[in-house]
């Protein structure tokens, strides 16, 4: 018994020794194990700082392409070119009795006997023939109208051919055409004078009957490019002085039921509004003596922005979401100052230059300036992009039809250059 004691006494203490001397692994402790709610605590909280750090690198490398992309943006928008080259060119015959009006990114050219429309590279894609004395041509988009100033002739073409033929019964003093083809024409009549509206095949839609004294003498008119609204410049005088009246028209359904088709009618008293023309999305643009005012609301324009400058006006332009003004310059050293206003009358530029043009177009972001031997591009903001003499001849039009691509008549020919 005694050893029987004994033996399960030192196996006692060998056990207890054998326990004593086992350490749980670092970081763990015996009884203490973790619970699933305090894994998926874990889980969630390395997640989130996982997709934070993605984040991050995915907001670095965003911040560089935009930076990048800016610093393109900005050296694109500041660089000047020196040169061009000719991409193109075509001989063409009896140029100098030959007019050119850019179309839908086409040359249409036309005379007092033929038209045709060409394509940038000089190849014609079709012709066209007519007897029109004092031929003048009016654009919208991808239709023309070639009118006989104080004759009764328009033709109306689109990029496809003729479209149709209208003949007035008084002599057309001015046509505007729509991109539907319908043709408002302003027509002589001894002392009163008529505003006839057109479709293309010469059906007349409507006849407003104008007089000096009411509602006035129709210095300018334009239609929106639907053909739904016609807006006229009207001249008359009040107490001795000269006054404009800003009429717009609509011959379709929201005019029906208004008193001569009237849908709206601002007067101006002493100022002289000779210009009016229709931008883009439904306004028009009334260019005053002493500034501009934008009218808006498509179907009945209503009285927007005016801006009023201290400056007499030389010359006028838009692209149809940006109207241009040239004024005679007053800082030495410069001929001409520029500015440059958004349909909201926001300014976005002023630039003074000194080059002598004869004409200006404004389209594609771009104000292109020349004259019978030189040409000069600025940016919409201002910065001059090219400024040289024209080797091909002496320049009779220019037209931009692509980026840094236009298109120089000459009396030698027609040439497609581009700027590099």
């Amino acid at each position: 018994m005694k050893n029987i004691k004994k033996l399960r006494s030192r196996l006692g203490e060998k056990a207890a020794g054998v326990f004593s001397r086992v350490k749980p692994p670092a970081g763990k402790r015996l009884g203490k194990k973790k619970s699933p709610l305090d894994e998926v605590t874990s889980y969630k909280q390395r997640l989130i700082a996982y997709r934070r750090k993605q984040l991050l690198k995915t907001g670095a490398v965003i911040a560089a392409v935009a930076a990048l992309a800016l610093g393109i943006k900005f050296a694109f928008d500041h660089w000047s070119f020196k040169e061009y080259v000719i991409v193109n060119s075509s001989e063409q015959e009896d140029i100098t009795s030959t007019e050119y009006v850019e179309l839908d990114g086409n040359i249409f050219k036309y005379n007092q006997d033929d038209t045709a429309l060409m394509d940038t590279d000089g190849q014609t894609l079709w012709m066209g023939s007519y007897d029109i004395t004092n031929p003048q041509a009016d654009v919208c988009e991808d239709v023309v109208a070639v009118y006989d100033k104080n004759g009764t002739s328009i033709a109306v073409f689109d990029t496809n051919g003729e479209v149709g033929r209208i003949t007035t019964k008084l002599p057309i003093l001015k046509a505007r055409v729509s991109s539907v083809g319908t043709v408002a024409a302003v027509l002589e009549d001894g002392e009163n004078t008529w505003i006839n509206y057109y479709n293309s095949t010469g059906e007349e839609i409507a006849t407003v009957k104008t007089g000096i004294d009411s509602p006035g003498y129709p210095m300018d008119v334009d239609i929106s490019s639907d053909g739904s609204v016609l807006g006229v410049s009207y001249l008359y005088m009040s107490d001795g002085s000269p006054n404009t009246k800003i009429t717009f028209y609509n011959f379709e359904s929201a005019g029906k039921n208004q008193m001569d088709n009237k849908v709206g009618e601002y007067e101006y008293d002493n100022i002289l509004i000779p210009q009016i023309e229709y931008l883009s999305g439904g306004r028009f643009a009334a260019f005053r003596e002493d500034g501009f005012t934008v009218f808006e609301g498509g179907t009945a324009p209503r009285e927007g922005e005016t801006v009023k400058v201290s400056r007499d006006i030389i010359t006028t332009m838009n692209d149809g979401s940006h109207i241009g003004l040239i004024f005679q310059s007053s800082e030495e050293g410069s001929m001409y100052t520029m500015e440059v206003y958004t349909t909201g009358g926001r300014k976005i530029m002023e630039e003074n230059f000194d080059f002598a043009y004869t004409d200006v177009s404004m389209a594609e972001n771009q104000i292109v300036l020349f004259n019978s031997s030189q040409m000069c591009v600025y940016s919409i903001k201002g910065i001059e992009k090219f400024r040289g003499n024209m080797k091909e001849g002496q320049v009779k039009n220019l037209f931009q039809v692509g980026n840094n691509r236009y298109l120089e008549v000459t009396e030698n020919g027609i040439y497609t250059l581009k700027l590099h």
